[in-house]
Order: structure tokens, then sequence, then C-alpha cells
């Protein structure tokens, strides 16, 4: 439709108001039509906030595959925000890709890494996350993966018994705090 066509062409405008303006209508007029747009818009660098915010009320966590494409084809910022869209809606199949993104040279990619694996791990994740709890040397990324394992293990019956990953972790560890520190 002409409007569809003209808001569209608002994503281009030199004014942020007049483009974040069009972000939200397209929202309202189009729903979850407007994502590959949207998509599109976040991957080319602009507007970086009113798009991650447009996007996370559109998708939801069966729907992360066309931001997930994103991450090989993007840096810095811009693969920051595709990482926080899928971290935001616990996108627990992409666990893969975010982990590896936790060793990214890049600050803004690995922060964002790190504060979506809580979203993103599993039981299944255990032994990957206990590595990185041991490997990892800044404060800032213990925490996050701390907070990974709790969220991981939380409802696990066998953390709680000396068959737990925690408990064998403790013992072959000289970094004995760390997981301590997250004992069920």
């Amino acid at each position: 439709s002409f409007a569809i066509d003209f808001l569209k062409s608002n994503l281009d405008a030199s004014s942020q108001t007049v483009r974040e303006e069009a972000i939200t209508a397209l929202v309202k007029l189009q729903g979850r039509e407007a994502v590959p747009v949207l998509i599109d818009h976040l991957a080319g660098g602009s507007d970086l906030e009113a798009t991650k915010f447009a996007l996370l009320q559109l998708l939801d966590k069966e729907h992360l595959a066309p931001v997930a494409k994103q991450l090989p084809e993007t840096t810095g910022k811009v693969k920051a925000a595709f990482i926080e869209i899928i971290g935001a809606k616990s996108g627990s199949q992409y666990f893969n890709e975010i982990y590896t993104l936790t060793n990214s040279q890049n600050d803004d990619v690995r922060v964002a890494a790190f504060a979506a694996l809580q979203n993103v791990s599993s039981y299944n994740n255990i032994s990957e996350l206990i590595d990185k709890l041991l490997a990892v040397q800044d404060e800032k990324e213990i925490k996050p993966v701390q907070t990974a394992i709790i969220e991981a293990v939380i409802e696990v019956e066998i953390e709680s018994t000396e068959e737990g990953k925690l408990l064998q972790a403790l013992d072959r560890t000289n970094k004995k705090e760390r997981t301590i520190a997250i004992l069920p």
C-alpha cells in the first residue's frame, strides 16, 4: 500500500525522529510483516535501540531465525543488538552461536553474548558453561556465566547429588570459589 511504502521510504530520512516514527508506525500497521524490513534496517546500523525495541515487540522464541541469520553478517554494536534480541527472547536454539561469541575480540559483541547466556542456556549446556566459568578472568564475565549456570540447573534434581556436574567440577578445579558460589 501507499502508506507502507511511504513509511519504508522514511526509514532512510535524515531525521532520526522521522525514522523512529516510521519504525513505530510500521509495527502498528504491519505487525509481524514488518520484521524483514526492520531486520534489514537494524543490519544497516541505523536507529539500533528503536529498531531493536520494535523487533522485541514482534518476535518470539520460535521466530528468531532471521535474527540469528544476521550474526555472521554483522559486526560491533549491530551484532550486539541482534544478540540482545536472541537473549531477550530466550533463543536457546542459538546457544552455540552465542557461546562462541563470548570469545569475540569486540567488546560490544562479547558483553552482549555474556549477558545473553543466562537466557539461552539449558542443562544440556552445563559442561560448556562450567568450562567457560573456569576459563574467564574478568569479573564482568564471571557473574553472567554464574547466573547462566544457576538458571540452567535450577530445576534439575541431579545437581543436588554427587552425580551433579557442578560438584564434579568442584573436585577437579583450583578455582573452587567460582563453583562454590553457585552450588544449589
